[in-house]
């Protein structure tokens, strides 16, 4: 029972509505996939009947619905005798398989470009303009800052009171300088870095003014 198992895209049982294909054209789908697989690259409908509880006719309609969809092709071969011979080509699908999934990640990006837009507008207290538009889809598209990386930059200038795209830059390039490229790391680098200005303004305070306190970076 374990040998000959038929690989199936999890993709595809996921999203194939997204393709414009029904439950009875998948199984038809599978059922040509399943036999190309064990040789016949050419199922003829009446094969694909004799596996189904659809008419000869029926798969034979569901078969020109797949090629007009673009989901399966047909290409034709010639044998070194010369005879020509056609076969079921699943390339198209793979094809359609990919690009949903490419373009189902620009959605989610877009999404999360749009949202960025809304939160700094929000934080500003402005619309932003053209050229912080720009500099913004940069920080995504070209850097490749991830989106949540940004809003900590973003939230980290709101703390310094310093609400400027040149200062939030100076973030994202100073954090990237440091290796750091996950929220978790901003996030911890950030707090380290409050926790030494606080326990330095208070040195500062406690200590008379005349008294010179020795600077280990300086020396």
């Amino acid at each position: 029972m374990k040998q000959n198992q038929l690989i199936v895209p999890s993709y595809l049982l996921e999203h194939f509505r997204d393709f414009g294909i029904t439950e009875q054209d998948l199984v038809l789908l599978l059922q040509v996939m399943n036999l190309i697989e064990q040789g016949d690259h050419f199922p003829s409908p009446e094969v694909l009947s004799e596996r189904m509880t659809l008419s000869e006719a029926e798969c034979r309609e569901r078969l020109f619905g797949l090629l007009r969809k673009n989901i399966l092709a047909i290409k034709r071969d010639v044998t070194s005798e010369g005879m020509s011979i056609e076969r079921f080509e699943l390339e198209p699908l793979y094809d359609k398989i990919s690009f949903h999934f490419i373009k189902s990640l620009n959605k989610v990006s877009g999404m999360q470009e749009e949202n960025l837009y809304a939160l700094f507008e929000q934080e500003f207290g402005r619309p932003l303009t053209p050229m912080e538009g720009e500099l913004l889809t940069q920080f995504i598209d070209v850097d490749e800052f991830e989106p949540q990386l940004i809003r900590l930059a973003l939230k980290e200038a709101v703390i310094a009171s310093a609400l400027s795209f040149r200062y939030i830059e100076k973030i994202l390039f100073d954090w990237k300088k440091k290796g750091i490229t996950t929220p978790k790391q901003a996030t911890a680098y950030s707090e380290k870095f409050r926790g030494f200005k606080k326990v330095q303004a208070s040195t500062e305070e406690s200590t008379p003014k005349n008294l010179k306190i020795y600077n280990w970076v300086e020396a």
